[in-house]
This record gives C-alpha cells, structure tokens and sequence, in this order.
C-alpha cells in the first residue's frame, strides 16, 4: 500500500491491487447529482467522525483509515487462500501481509517534522531491507488454478467516478475465490463498489486540494517565512522544505551537514508553524471542494463500519 511523496501530484493507493482487480478504462462524462450514497441500510446520517478542518485535513482523515485498509487486505488474503485450499490447490502464506505501521500524516505531507529523526538520520529514511521477490504460489502452474482463482471472468463490474463525476476507471469484482473473498468481506458487489468511489473521490479531492494550495500567495508566504528562518542559522540554499528533501544525498552515510540541515529544517517549521498553516490552508480548499459531496465523510464511515462489522463477525 503506498502514499504518495511529498508534494507529488500522485493518487493515495490505499488498495492492494493485487487482489482487488481494477481495470484501467476511458475517460468519459457520465451523469450523476454528485452523491455518493452508502448501502442500502447503513445509517449514515448516525455516525459520529472528527469533522475535516484545520485539525483534521482530508489527508490525515484518509491516513487514520489505513490500519482499515490493511484488515481488508487481509481479510481478502485470508479468504483466497482458504477457498483456493477447499478446491485443492495451495498459495503461498507468505501472500498475506505481513502488516505495517503507517508512517505519520504530517510527515507524509509536509516532509520531515520528527527532530529526533532529524539528528539520528537526516533525510535517510532508515527503512532497509529493499523490496521483497514476489515468488508464484506453488500450484499457480496446475491445470484449473486460474479458473479457481477468477473464474471465467469478472462476475461483476462498473465504472468509479472522481470529483468531477467523470468515470475516472473501471472497478471489477473477479469471479472464482477472489470473488468469493471480496463477497464475503464486502457483503456484495455494490458495497465494494461504494467503498472503491467514495476512497477514490477523498483522494480525488487530497491531491487537488495539495495542488491548488501550493499555487496560493498564502502557500509561497508560508514558504518564503520558512526559507527566512533557516537563514538564520546559515542555511540558504533552499526556497521551500521540498529542496532539501529531494536533495540527493550521500547513499551510505548520514553526513554532519545533512544532519544541520535537517535539524534546522524541522525547527523551523515549529518556529513558523508550518504543518499547522498548510493544514489550515488546504482545508480551507478541501471545504469548497468537497461542498460538492456533503455526505462523502458520513457516507465512507457508514461503509466502513459495515465493512469492519464483517471483518469482526
């Protein structure tokens, strides 16, 4: 599951397409009131969120849904795996995830904000390991595997719309067990499909919200007063917090410098206020976009708990 960089105009990935299959189709106008409902007999208008402001931007609403995400990738696993065992053919346990622990919102938007990471490692992400080998299940060459898996194809399938209420991809429901697994864990194909526009529609509006504010006279103030600390403490080669994290710097050595640089940065955003005047200003933006949808949050949640509700049965 991947988050898009700092200030990159890339989507929040919050699904593992690996198991839920989405095919890619043309764009192309299609005609709706702009609303989202949840399923049929959730109570949307009962469910009680943080409301999206300053204190809790779309982006961090959409961080604090991950450890969601996560349970229903593996509830997707866990359910393939069981069902393809029922019909005689064995997948790797190590398809399931293992789990992960979701990296802080304000880091994931703004850039480095931990001091103590700050003088421990820099700009070094200090993850490691590199990426893992997918390797095939051990029957995935049998005869009939496939058909097991799939089917004989999508049992179920429609198009998922962004902001604009244009059909921005296709959103399928496989057949064989892993349509078994997303029944189950979804309850039905349009809960799935609910649940699929409504995560594409918040993210929708976090990038273009992250988009427009950086074009705002109140965004460049923000950076300018920013780049004014830091030369304070002899640091001017920067403009605005990106620079420095994009900077390409020493693969294998956390250098004296980077650590300086690093530190001042992370002080002077307190000093400024940063992650608190940039959330303000994209939720500021993300209230006019999302005065399109007034019932987008409540109707996620009313998704959501459905869904957590199955997981926990």
């Amino acid at each position: 599951m991947l988050i898009h960089s700092f200030r990159s105009p890339k989507c929040w990935s919050l699904l593992a397409l690996t198991l839920i299959a989405v095919g890619c189709g043309q764009h192309g106008e299609r005609q709706g009131s702009g609303a989202i409902n949840a399923p049929a007999g959730d109570p949307a208008g009962a469910i009680t969120e943080p409301v999206l402001s300053a204190e809790m931007p779309l982006a961090e609403f959409l961080q604090e849904q991950l450890s969601l995400t996560a349970s229903v990738d593996n509830a997707l696993r866990g359910h393939i795996i069981s069902c393809m065992a029922a019909v005689g053919f064995q997948m790797d346990a190590a398809m399931a995830p293992a789990g992960f622990v979701a990296p802080n919102a304000a880091s994931t938007r703004y850039g480095l904000t931990d001091l103590d990471r700050a003088n421990a490692r820099g700009y070094h992400s200090g993850e490691g390991g590199g990426s893992q080998v997918q390797t095939a299940s051990p029957d995935s060459d049998q005869p009939g595997y496939l058909a097991a898996l799939l089917g004989d194809g999508p049992i179920a399938s429609r198009g998922i719309s962004d902001l604009n209420d244009v059909e921005e991809l296709v959103a399928t429901v496989g057949g064989g067990c892993t349509g078994e697994a997303t029944v189950t864990v979804f309850g039905n194909a349009d809960s799935y499909f609910a649940f699929r526009e409504i995560f594409n529609v918040m993210e929708d509006v976090a990038n273009r919200s992250w988009e427009q504010v950086q074009d705002s006279p109140e965004f460049r103030t923000l950076d300018a007063d920013w780049a004014e600390c830091m030369a304070t403490v002899g640091v001017t080669d920067y403009s605005n917090p990106v620079e420095p994290l994009q900077q390409v710097w020493d693969d294998t050595n956390v250098t004296t410098r980077e650590v300086t640089i690093a530190r001042a940065d992370v002080t002077c955003k307190n000093e400024v206020d940063y992650v608190q005047r940039a959330s303000a200003l994209e939720g500021a933006v993300q209230e006019r976009l999302l005065s399109t949808h007034p019932m987008l949050v409540q109707n996620f949640v009313a998704v959501r708990d459905a869904v957590t509700a199955r997981l926990a049965g």
